[in-house]
């Protein structure tokens, strides 16, 4: 079950700066049994500036929309685990000539684990000229996550070798640009386009958890500290044999081997291809209309990514 209150406060003046403030406090038993796992204040403020409304900038016509605006705020959100009880399952063995009930344990109950959160800072800038003609945004984040769940090994005190724990921490931070607006605008004759671009980059800190060397070099990439999330590893290629075609790779003994561990925890050997998210995402939509009749078209682009 969730709840939730919040308020909300806003001020403007004069058309031209604007302010705003928002806390929220969010509920679930979903998690840990205490008040301190299941409830979690969160807050966000922001501002803007409505530059366009300045007597200095009065007498300049073309220009429709010039606003600067920020926002900082503290944000939560409910982690992929929520084995805040011990969870069973009911399946059935398989004997000679026969079936019998059992109950599985699937995860061990946790009653610490709680909110992942994460600072966030916001800001940009829009710009409108010629009468809605020419439509320009940016938008630049900066995200610092902290108590993100992820495994950690512990001493085996509760049953658990491993562990789901809130410790990890994730920084991040990219910016988006928009740029568009309607080129013709008549009775008969209208066209509009707006193109996209956006770039994201991000970096695992804290992370004690030791994936196999299988997890780190499968398609969908897998997490280490220090690098981003969903990373791509693989084992350095060496060479083929020419008489029989057998590919020889350097294992983790530092050998030219054809015999690779893959259950192995050492993954200081593998070979940093690159994160399987990309790193620049966008789209270019255009529009075209005659009287009653439309068309439309939409595209979209991606890059800077592993596969």
């Amino acid at each position: 079950r969730f709840v939730a209150f919040y308020a909300n406060a806003d001020y403007a003046f004069d058309r031209k700066y604007s302010v705003s403030a928002t806390v929220r406090y969010d509920g679930s038993n979903a998690l840990g049994a205490s008040s301190s796992a299941r409830w979690l204040p969160t807050w966000n403020v922001g501002a803007k500036w409505n530059a366009q409304n300045e007597e200095f900038l009065s007498d300049v016509e073309w220009l429709d929309v010039l606003s600067v605006r920020a926002s900082y705020g503290l944000n939560a959100s409910m982690p992929s685990v929520s084995n805040a009880q011990a969870v069973y399952r009911n399946s059935q063995v398989y004997r000679p000539g026969y079936t019998e009930n059992q109950i599985q344990i699937e995860s061990l109950g946790n009653s610490e684990l709680t909110w992942e959160k994460s600072y966030q800072f916001n800001a940009g800038i829009d710009l409108t000229l010629f009468d809605s003609r020419f439509n320009f945004s940016l938008d630049y984040f900066d995200r610092q996550s902290f108590d993100l769940i992820a495994m950690i090994r512990t001493g085996g005190i509760g049953g658990q070798e491993w562990k789901y724990a809130n410790y990890a921490d994730l920084d991040a931070h990219g910016f988006d640009v928009t740029l568009g607006g309607t080129m013709i605008r008549t009775k008969n004759w209208t066209w509009s386009a707006n193109f996209t671009f956006g770039y994201s980059t991000n970096k695992i800190k804290n992370a004690k958890n030791l994936p196999q060397v299988l997890d780190l070099v499968r398609a969908e990439g897998g997490n280490l500290n220090g690098y981003p999330v969903n990373s791509l590893f693989s084992i350095p290629f060496v060479g083929i044999n020419p008489s029989s075609g057998v590919p020889y790779f350097v294992n983790e003994d530092g050998e030219v081997s054809t015999d690779v561990s893959m259950q192995g925890y050492d993954a200081s050997f593998l070979k940093y291809e690159g994160s399987v998210d990309p790193k620049y995402t966008g789209g270019f939509n255009t529009s075209v209309r005659y009287k009653n009749l439309t068309f439309n078209a939409f595209f979209t682009y991606q890059a800077g990514n592993k596969i």
